[in-house]
């Protein structure tokens, strides 16, 4: 063996070495923490208490009603989503809406025939899970274009 050869041999083997000093505990240490700074940062926005609803009424059915309200201006609550594109008129929006928001599914789960004519659910359940086939987002579409 050569010095190069030996060089490289002893190189590699401390970094070896330096890969077995690292134990199990700071390993997962540094998993959890890494974890946590990435999932911390959307808490510290927080939400502006100055927009919150304040529900009428008495206490066990003044939170359901404030929950309700919540959950119905959420974002993620798409019945209220188009009823805001279609109050707005915006067809391009419209669009985009049913295009990158609502995920494309197959009828049925063996094959792709009939495509483009078969409903599975129908527009309530799109709206209700967020997934349509073909036919359905195009007939979302249609009814959200119709009553803009």
């Amino acid at each position: 063996m050569n010095f190069k050869n030996q060089h490289n041999y002893l190189t590699t083997r401390q970094s070896m070495n330096h890969i077995k000093d690292q134990n199990r505990r700071d390993f997962l240490t540094t998993v959890i923490l890494g974890g946590a700074a990435i999932a911390f940062p959307p808490f510290l926005s927080g939400c502006n208490d100055s927009e919150r609803y304040s529900g009428k009424g008495k206490v066990p059915f003044k939170v359901w009603e404030e929950m309700l309200q919540a959950l119905m201006s959420s974002t993620d609550y798409l019945p209220n989503r188009v009823e805001q594109l279609i109050a707005a008129k915006n067809v391009e929006a419209m669009y985009h809406f049913v295009k990158d928001e609502i995920i494309l599914i197959p009828n049925k789960s063996h094959n792709l025939t009939q495509m483009d004519t078969a409903l599975k659910w129908g527009i309530p359940s799109v709206l209700r899970c967020g997934m349509a086939t073909p036919r359905e987002k195009a007939e979302l579409l249609k009814e959200m274009y119709q009553k803009a």
